[in-house]
């Protein structure tokens, strides 16, 4: 009786085991097309033999399970698609970089070309404008000395004011339309000649000879200019009788000294001003204004000047 019981219960797990390998099987080739088949009653369901296959509800061709590739194919598409809107959004930003550094660069080049022609033209204004003012200046300067020609030349050539003094020379004394000879200003002699007048002038000793003036010196007699109001007899050899304009009086120049007429004698006087004289004395000296040398004799400044083709001088 144990033994009997032992028999069946290997039999039924001998049973329970090929069912399960069936199933596998069966599971193994697909639930399409009878799927779970108990053929002959051997998985039945009451009665002869039935079969569990769903109708191949869950079956693909070839009766094999294959994934769907759609949804890999659109992820990869996807990613290509992203990769490539990146690069193009890269050279875009890229490019438009470049082209706002180049439109910089190209501003500032045209801003320093701008700058550089205005300080261009603004120093060849400045330049023109110096020529322009100095050519004005020029010519002003000419029409003034044109002007002061014409003015002495009507004032005194076509007046007729000038007139010789000692009927020598062309009717301009011993010494006309130059430099004359004479005794220096402060050259000194040992002795006086013969023929000096004695001068006395606010308690000062003078003697004169023929024009000129000394007074005693250390080294003996020095030549000196006289002072302004010193009277002498006669007008020394070589004389210019001058006239200045709008004034009848006459002047008389002699030796760079100018004399005027006083209760019959001569007084030596201020040089007056626009007095043309023929000559100066030696020891002048020369001094540049505004470009014209003047001469200096005496304490009085001389410009030269032409008249009737002659060099003559000028009072300042």
């Amino acid at each position: 009786m144990k033994d009997r019981s032992k028999f069946k219960l290997v039999s039924l797990v001998v049973l329970v085991a090929g069912l399960s390998i069936s199933n596998q099987a069966a599971y193994s080739r697909g639930f399409g097309g009878g799927g779970f088949r108990g053929g002959g009653g051997g998985f039945d369901r009451g009665g002869g033999g039935g079969d569990f296959h769903g109708q191949g509800s869950v079956m693909h061709s070839g009766d094999e399970y294959k994934p769907p590739t759609t949804s890999g194919q659109s992820y990869q598409q996807n990613r290509s698609n992203d990769q490539q809107t990146r690069t193009s959004n890269y050279n875009n930003a890229e490019q438009t970089r470049t082209n706002n550094v180049n439109s910089a660069e190209q501003t500032r080049t045209n801003t320093n070309s701008v700058n550089s022609q205005t300080r261009t033209n603004n120093v060849n204004s400045a330049e023109q404008t110096r020529t322009n003012n100095v050519n004005s200046a020029e010519q002003t300067r000419t029409n003034n000395v044109n002007t002061a020609t014409n003015h002495w030349n009507n004032s005194y050539t076509n007046n007729g004011s000038y007139y010789g003094g000692s009927g020598c020379c062309g009717g301009w004394g011993a010494a006309a339309g130059g430099l004359a000879a004479g005794v220096v200003l402060g050259a000194s002699l040992n002795s006086m000649p013969a023929g000096y007048i004695p001068v006395t002038y606010n308690q000062q000793n003078y003697y004169y000879l023929n024009g000129s003036y000394y007074i005693p010196s250390s080294s003996g007699y020095t030549a000196v200019a006289p002072p302004i109001g010193v009277n002498i007899e006669t007008l020394p050899s070589g004389y210019t009788t001058i006239y200045v304009k709008g004034n009848s009086q006459p002047y008389y120049y002699a030796n760079g000294f100018y004399y005027g007429e006083k209760l019959g004698q001569y007084v030596v006087v201020s040089p007056p001003k626009g007095a043309m004289v023929p000559y100066l004395p030696q020891g002048y000296t020369t001094t540049t204004l505004n470009g014209v040398t003047n001469y200096q004799y005496a304490g009085v400044t001389y410009r030269p000047y032409y008249s009737s083709g002659e060099l003559v001088y000028v009072v300042n």
